[in-house]
C-alpha cells in the first residue's frame, strides 16, 4: 500500500474535475490543497459535459500545481460491470481460487478482455459462513481510452477506483457509523445508492441525477439548456422559485421512486435491517428544496456530508470557508486520495497491469535494467494469468514431451472429477447442511420477484404443504375490513388455502402437496395491474429462482391462492398527508427443493461442468500438437476434434 507522500484524488465527474490533496503528517491526514475544474468554464458555456474536455482540464490542474505526487482517479459505476456473490465456506488461502473461478462464470466477457478485480463484503471472516464479495470489471477497450484522455497523468497514476467505493472510503474514515445507513450522492449524470450496514455495505446506480432536473426545465420551459442549467443553481435567488420546484416535482419524485425500489429491495434480501437516516452528498444536492422533499417522502432523517471530522485542513486559511461549501462534492476526491495513502477500507485498483510494469520501467533509467525487467515482468504477468500459453511455447519449440504430460494431467484431475476425488466437489458436499441455506433461498426467491409486485407478509418455511397454506392464508390485513367488503373483497374466488391457477394448476398443486419443503408468503401489486400479474405472471418468475454461484434451480412447484382486495393507507405522493389506495393481494406457497436435494443437483452440475472443460483441455491440447507437427514438417495445421467417450 501507498502510504508515504502526498496523494491526490481526482474525481472524474460529468461536469467538472474535482481534486483533492492529502499528506500523511505523523498521525494525522492532512488536507493540502483542492481544486474544482468545471468543464463549463473551460468551454464558456453553463451546463457543458466532459466530452474531449478531460484533457484541458488535466492541464488547467496541472497550471493549478498538481506537481509531481501520486494520482488515483475514479471511474463511472456505469461503466464498470458489478456484482456481488457469495462464496461457500472455504479455508481463507483458497478465496482467490475460488473467486478466479467464480470471475470466469459470471463476468459476460472473457478475462482476457476485460480489467477486474474484487472486494470482501464483509471485512470480519468468520470461518464456517458464506464468504460475501463484490466483482467489478471494466472492458480494456474502456481502460484504454479512458488512459489515453489522461495521458498527461500516465507516470504518476497509481490506481482506478469505482467511484461509490472511493465514497465508502470516504464516509468510513470520516463518519461514525453506528446504525445501518442509506447513502445518496447524486452527481451529475447518476446518483450512487451505497447502504452501509455494519461491516457490510452494498451499491447500486440510479439514472436519476442533476442532467436529469437541467432536462426537465429545457424541456417544459422550452429554454435553452445553458439557460436552464444556469436557472438550477440559481433557483435559491429567484422570485419565481415556487413555480421552478413545481416544474422540477416530477422529477424529484422519480429519484425519490428509485430510493425507495432500491432501499425496499436490500430490506428483501436482511430483512431485520431498519433504516433512519440517510446521508447525502455530491453537488445535486446543491439544488434549492431537494432535501426537504426527500426528507417529507423519504421519511428518514436526511445529514449532509458537509464537514471533515478526521481530516485536518492545512491549506491557505482564505479557502476554508470556500472548502466549507463544496465539501459535499469533494467526497469522491477525498476517498480516492486516501486510498492512495493506505487508509481506503475498499482497495479495488482497476489499473491494467501491463499499464503498471510500463510506468515502473520509465522510472528506471538504466537500459539493462530495463530489458531484464520486461523480460521477467512479461514472463511473469503472462503465466499467472493462462497457463497454458507455457504450452503453447513449449509446442512452438518442439517439445512434445511436454504437450503429452499435460494431457496426462489433464486426463488424471478428468479421472479424479469423475471419481469424485476433485478438492472442488469436497467443498460442495456439504453445501446444503449449513445453516444458511434458508438465507441463500430467501435471497434467490426476492432476485426474482418483479418490481411491481410486493412482499408485505414475511416468508413462513414448513415441512409440509399443508401447513404452510394455512399460515400463508391467515392473518389480518391491512385495512382490516373482511372479505367481501371494501377492504377484502374477493377477486377470483374465497379465502382459505390457495387455489390451483393456470392450465397446469393440478400438476403445481400435486407439486406442492409432496414437497418436502414450502416456502409461503403474502404477495401484492396495484389494483391497476390485472389479477394475472399475481396468478399467471409471478409463478413464472418464481420458476426462475436459484442459489449459489453456479444458479442451481430450487423451485419445483408454486400455487397462488385467490386473489383479493384490501384498502391501505399511504403517503401522499402528491403533497402532505396520507392517502387510501386499493390494492390486489394472495397468499403464495413455493415448492422447494430441500438442502439435499440442491445439493446432489449442484455435484450433478459441476460433474457436467467438469466433463465439457476436460472435453475443451483435450481439444486444447489435441490442436497444440497438430500445430507444434505442422511447424515442424512445415505444414499447415489443421484442428483436431477429440473422439467423445
Amino acid at each position: 500500500m501507498l502510504n508515504f507522500g502526498a496523494v491526490w484524488g481526482l474525481d472524474v465527474g460529468d461536469s467538472a474535475l474535482k481534486a483533492v490533496k492529502l499528506k500523511r503528517v505523523g498521525k494525522q491526514i492532512v488536507l493540502l490543497d483542492y481544486q474544482i475544474i468545471r468543464y463549463g468554464e473551460l468551454a464558456g458555456e453553463a451546463g457543458a459535459r466532459r466530452e474531449n474536455r478531460l484533457p484541458e482540464a488535466i492541464a488547467a490542474l496541472q497550471a493549478a500545481g498538481l506537481g509531481r505526487d501520486r494520482c488515483f482517479v475514479s471511474i463511472a459505476p456505469q461503466a464498470v460491470f458489478s456484482r456481488f456473490i457469495s462464496l461457500p465456506p472455504v479455508d481463507k488461502r483458497r478465496i482467490p481460487e475460488i473467486v478466479l473461478y467464480e470471475a470466469r462464470q459470471q463476468i459476460p466477457f472473457s478475462l482476457n478482455e476485460v480489467v477486474w478485480a474484487y472486494e470482501s463484503v464483509r471485512k470480519d471472516f468468520v470461518p464456517g459462513e458464506e464468504i460475501e464479495i463484490g466483482l467489478f470489471a471494466v472492458k480494456r477497450e474502456v481502460v484504454d481510452a479512458y488512459l489515453a484522455e489522461m495521458a498527461a497523468l500516465r507516470r504518476r497514476l497509481y490506481g482506478i477506483q469505482v467511484a461509490p467505493l472511493a465514497l465508502y472510503n470516504f464516509i468510513r474514515h470520516e463518519v461514525k457509523i453506528e446504525q445501518p445507513v442509506v447513502v445518496v450522492d447524486v452527481g451529475a449524470q447518476s446518483t450512487d445508492l451505497l447502504i452501509i450496514d455494519g461491516n457490510k455495505f452494498w451499491l447500486r446506480n440510479l439514472p436519476i441525477a442533476g442532467n436529469s432536473f437541467t432536462t426537465t426545465l429545457e424541456k417544459r420551459l422550452n429554454i435553452p439548456r445553458a439557460e436552464a442549467e444556469k436557472l438550477k443553481l440559481d433557483i435559491a435567488d429567484n422570485r419565481q422559485r415556487r413555480k421552478i420546484l413545481e416544474v422540477l416535482r416530477p422529477a424529484m419524485r422519480d429519484l425519490v421512486a428509485e430510493i425507495q425500489r432500491s432501499v425496499g429491495y436490500y430490506k428483501s434480501l436482511s430483512q431485520a435491517v431498519k433504516f433512519d437516516e440517510v446521508l447525502v452528498t455530491g453537488d445535486g444536492f446543491r439544488l434549492f428544496g431537494l432535501d426537504k422533499f426527500l426528507a417529507e417522502q423519504l421519511q428518514y432523517k436526511i445529514t449532509p456530508l458537509n464537514q471533515l471530522n478526521n481530516i485536518v485542513y492545512q491549506g491557505p486559511q482564505e479557502r476554508l470557508s470556500d472548502l466549507s461549501k463544496n465539501l459535499t462534492g469533494l467526497g469522491v476526491a477525498i476517498g480516492l486520495a486516501l486510498q492512495g495513502l493506505g487508509q481506503g477500507r475498499a482497495s479495488v485498483n482497476l489499473l491494467p497491469d501491463d499499464f503498471v510494469i510500463q510506468r515502473e520501467l520509465h522510472a528506471k533509467r538504466y537500459s539493462a535494467v530495463v530489458a531484464a525487467a520486461l523480460v521477467w515482468a512479461t514472463v511473469f504477468c503472462f503465466y499467472s494469468k493462462e497457463k497454458a500459453t507455457l504450452a503453447d511455447m513449449a509446442g512452438r519449440t518442439g517439445k512434445g514431451d511436454r504437450t503429452l504430460g499435460e494431457a496426462d494431467a489433464k486426463k488424471k484431475s478428468y479421472d479424479q472429477s469423475i471419481a469424485g476425488d476433485d478438492p472442488r466437489i469436497k467443498t460442495f458436499e456439504t453445501f446444503g447442511r449449513y445453516r444458511q441455506y434458508g438465507e441463500q433461498v430467501v435471497k434467490g426467491i426476492s432476485a426474482v420477484i418483479p418490481q411491481d409486485i410486493r412482499i408485505d407478509a414475511g416468508f413462513t418455511f414448513s415441512g409440509s404443504a399443508g401447513g404452510v397454506a394455512e399460515s400463508a392464508s391467515g392473518g389480518g390485513r391491512p385495512g382490516g375490513a373482511a372479505p367481501g367488503g371494501p377492504g377484502g373483497g374477493s377477486h377470483g374466488g374465497g379465502g382459505g388455502a390457495p387455489a390451483p391457477t393456470g392450465a397446469s394448476a393440478s400438476e403445481e398443486a400435486d407439486k406442492l402437496a409432496k414437497a418436502s419443503l414450502v416456502l409461503t408468503f403474502q404477495a401484492s401489486c396495484d389494483v391497476s395491474l390485472l389479477d394475472s400479474e399475481l396468478k399467471d405472471v409471478l409463478p413464472k418468475y418464481l420458476h426462475l429462482a436459484t442459489v449459489y454461484w453456479q444458479k442451481v434451480p430450487i423451485v419445483s412447484g408454486v400455487v397462488v391462492g385467490a386473489v383479493q382486495y384490501r384498502t391501505v393507507t399511504v403517503t401522499n405522493p402528491n403533497g402532505p398527508g396520507t392517502v387510501q389506495k386499493t390494492e390486489l393481494f394472495a397468499p403464495v406457497s413455493v415448492a422447494l427443493l430441500t438442502a439435499e436435494e440442491t445439493e446432489a443437483k449442484l455435484a450433478e452440475m459441476i460433474k457436467e461442468a467438469a466433463e465439457k472443460a476436460q472435453a475443451d483441455a483435450e481439444k486444447k491440447v489435441a490442436d497444440q500438437a497438430a500445430q507444434a507437427a505442422a511447424a515442424t514438417e512445415g505444414q499447415t495445421p489443421t484442428t483436431t476434434v477429440p473422439k467423445k467417450k
